[in-house]
């Protein structure tokens, strides 16, 4: 790592920041002509200068990639990416996610022949929870299929799914499932190459335009492990941005088969589970940017909203003095505390 490894200056170069769940005690610095990589495993610690880092003025196309299954982490992450004030990126995200939707929209309408891809304004309404928050940055949600326990259609794995699909969409992102995902964390070839295989475009959005377009192709069924991976990530599912949808994600609820585990996550079933988490989420978010003193009303408003969001998430999430008792006790996650408390010990 660098001794200046935050440069404050303004850079031409593309930045990439991958926030993830594994144990480091630093960060990892890789670059290329091109790009600035930094890979964070601690949020919390690294926060005040990751901040410094996004709120410094740019030329270059800035890449969030998340690896983050702990979900409290995860939506906390969310929030902190969607505290930036930048308008402009902002902007340009929900552009790119209009061309990529209108894509998809006239793929599934005329199949390969698209022609042209511009669709009238009427028909760009988008759906509520698709990129109605979007991030200044360019999105990419990971999911490590570890974390799905070799069973991606228990209710555990598909509610992991349906909810990181959910905020990816709502941002505005690229959802990824992948195997030998840690190999992100090492190597700058790798990344720039995972980038490319999910159909990131390292450009600016003007040249983009310019050039000739590439559109990934999604992959909605899982794709079992493969042998000879040659060290290099491999994606099992894939949500490019603008292809998603609520109904597709719905779709994951009639896989959770195993009832008795049903009750510890929450399933989406039916356009008012969605509407339920949508305006539960979009409750939290407000709340949180509404940068008020923390010791007004409306910052304890901000402490019930997320209550209420991890109450819906969790339906095991009946005893908050309970489970903040365990965390605070043994700095375990929500998820592992509603473990113990269905186990009983």
């Amino acid at each position: 790592m660098s001794p200046n490894i935050f440069d404050t200056s303004s850079s031409q170069k593309d930045t990439i920041i991958i926030l993830h769940q594994y144990a480091t005690s630093s960060i990892n610095y890789l670059y290329t002509n091109r790009h600035d990589i930094y890979v964070i495993s601690n949020l919390n610690i690294f926060e005040k200068h990751l901040r410094t880092q996004l709120s410094q003025d740019t030329l270059g196309k800035v890449t969030i990639i998340t690896v983050l299954s702990n979900i409290e982490a995860f939506i906390s992450t969310m929030v902190f990416l969607n505290s930036f004030d930048n308008d402009e990126g902002r902007l340009q995200n929900k552009n790119q996610f209009a061309e990529e939707y209108a894509y998809y929209l006239k793929e599934m309408q005329y199949g390969n022949d698209t022609g042209g891809y511009d669709l009238d304004e009427a028909e760009l309404n988008f759906p509520p929870g698709h990129c109605d928050v979007p991030l200044p940055f360019e999105l990419v949600v990971v999911l490590d299929n570890v974390d799905l326990k070799n069973d991606h259609l228990s209710p555990r794995s598909v509610f992991l799914q349906q909810l990181l699909r959910f905020v990816s969409l709502k941002h505005g992102g690229t959802f990824v499932c992948t195997s030998n995902t840690q190999a992100l964390m090492t190597n700058e070839k790798i990344i720039l190459s995972f980038l490319s295989q999910i159909g990131h475009h390292d450009i600016t959005q003007t040249q983009r335009i310019q050039q000739s377009r590439t559109t990934p192709e999604p992959i909605a069924i899982y794709e079992s492990d493969q042998s000879g991976n040659n060290g290099n990530v491999q994606v099992r599912l894939l949500s490019p941005k603008g292809w998603d949808s609520w109904n597709k994600i719905q779709i994951l609820a009639t896989s959770a088969i195993h009832e008795k585990d049903n009750l510890k996550y929450h399933i989406l079933a039916n356009e008012n589970e969605f509407n339920k988490l949508n305006l539960m989420y979009n409750a939290y978010i407000d709340s949180i940017n509404s940068h008020v003193d923390q010791n007004t009303a409306e910052h304890r408003t901000a402490e019930e909203c997320k209550n209420d969001l991890f109450s819906l998430l969790f339906p095991d999430h009946n005893n908050s003095k309970k489970t903040h008792e365990i965390q605070k006790k043994q700095s375990i996650s929500l998820e592992e505390v509603l473990e113990k408390l269905q186990s009983g010990s």
